[in-house]
């Protein structure tokens, strides 16, 4: 008995459940697991565990090794070999059962491989999250010191201008960052310039004075410059008391002041 004479029989009854087969298996593929099936199963004493693994493996599902092994079975019937058509039965049971084993083996290796990706994904998103908050924070210092430059244009005089709306969070920040600045250059003055502030409300009004009182306590003259016409009348209209608080018209007379505070002036070369 030649097993090839199965062969047909055996790949025909695989390809009509090929659908039942983990992906898509190519023919050329499918035609040489029904050979193999029909040589294991025509073989006394093979491996079926080695079998079962390369069979799972491929991909090859319970349901076409069955229809496989009933067609090669009904083979051997109808030519005549009734002793092949029982041995074919012996060798199918442990098959099946090893079968049932590699696929089992293989879905947890698969499971394990997706808890795996899964989790270096996740690890993956958290590094991501804290670069990205990093970079945050990284940004958040860098636009409050350009938000809040704070000049030294001479020994012990410091310009402040302030640019843009001012808030809560913003007002803090100047305060500590001058208050900082104050003690690290032994500042005698501060010019707090309020030219690019375009709107005086009465919380800047209060955090401009508190500013300065804060400053004053530390043994530092404040001058403020850059108060235009609008702005003053505006803080005089929502009652800010600017009496002991040193106002000039412009920059250039804030920084004229603090040089002669300090017994110095600018002159011609």
């Amino acid at each position: 008995m030649q097993t090839a004479d199965f062969y047909p029989a055996v790949q025909q009854a695989m390809h009509a459940r090929a659908l039942d087969n983990r992906g898509t298996l190519h023919p050329a593929l499918l035609r040489r697991l029904g050979e193999q099936l029909a040589d294991y199963l025509l073989t006394p004493e093979a491996d079926a565990r080695a079998m079962a693994q390369q069979f799972a493996a491929s991909g090859l599902a319970l349901s076409s090794l069955l229809a496989g092994a009933e067609a090669l079975q009904a083979a051997l019937l109808d030519a005549g070999h009734a002793a092949e058509a029982r041995h074919v039965i012996g060798q199918l049971s442990p098959l099946m059962l090893a079968m049932n084993d590699a696929a089992i083996a293989l879905v947890l290796r698969e499971q394990e491989q997706i808890r795996a990706a899964a989790a270096r994904a996740a690890e993956e998103r958290q590094s991501d999250l804290l670069l990205r908050r990093s970079e945050a924070d990284r940004l958040a210092v860098l636009v409050n010191e350009l938000s809040t430059p704070i000049i030294p244009i001479y020994s012990g005089i410091l310009v402040l201008p302030l640019i843009g709306a001012i808030d809560s969070n913003r007002a803090g920040v100047v305060m500590e960052a001058l208050l900082t600045k104050i003690t690290e250059h032994s500042a005698d003055a501060v010019i707090i310039d309020i030219t690019g502030v375009a709107i005086v409300d009465t919380f800047v009004a209060q955090y401009l004075l508190q500013t300065a009182r804060a400053a004053s306590l530390l043994g530092t003259l404040v001058i403020f410059t850059g108060i235009g016409a609008e702005i003053a009348q505006t803080m005089v209209q929502i009652g800010v008391d600017l009496d002991g608080v040193l106002t000039l018209s412009d920059l250039e007379a804030g920084i004229e002041y603090a040089l002669g505070s300090l017994r110095l002036a600018i002159q011609p070369a």
